[in-house]
């Protein structure tokens, strides 16, 4: 009639299924891991992009001078000029971007290599007067920073 089945061989049975399935699983899972990275690494930046370039290369510059901001900038400039005794008030300010060029001829170096400096930089401008309702822009200091935020030198420009 009712043949008694051993308990023992049916839990031996059940683990070994039990087993191989976590093992097909495992491996199945390593596997979709392993696709993913390796199809990721083979993708060439920009590819599934439209990446419009704005004309601007301080925009396209990953440089250290467009990542900072304007107060820091501003910072740098007025730091520089109280360490030289230097008036570092001002009523405007007007920062600039140069990519491959040179410093002018006329500033005052920091240094002996802001002569000969050629590369990104600002230039940094401070406006002020003695008479800024009338007269806002009649001065102005213009202070020129390297492209790892070191300032190369200074200008002094009167009458502006």
């Amino acid at each position: 009639m009712h043949k008694l089945i051993n308990i023992q061989e049916i839990n031996v049975h059940d683990r070994k299924g039990v087993y191989m399935k976590r093992i097909v699983v495992y491996t199945a899972l390593i596997a979709c891991i392993f696709l993913f990275m390796a199809g990721g690494c083979t993708a060439s930046p920009g590819s599934g992009a439209n990446v419009q370039k704005s004309g601007d290369p301080a925009l396209e510059s990953s440089s250290f001078l467009t990542r900072l901001s304007d107060l820091k900038v501003i910072n740098i400039a007025a730091n520089f000029l109280k360490e030289r005794g230097l008036n570092a008030s001002f009523q405007e300010t007007f920062i600039q971007y140069h990519q491959g060029s040179h410093v002018p001829d006329e500033i005052q170096p920091a240094d002996e290599k802001a002569q000969d400096y050629f590369g990104e930089f600002l230039e940094v401008r401070f406006y002020y007067s003695d008479d800024p309702e009338n007269d806002p822009c009649k001065e102005c200091t213009v202070i020129y920073i390297d492209e790892v935020g070191n300032v190369l030198g200074y200008t002094l420009i009167p009458d502006r």
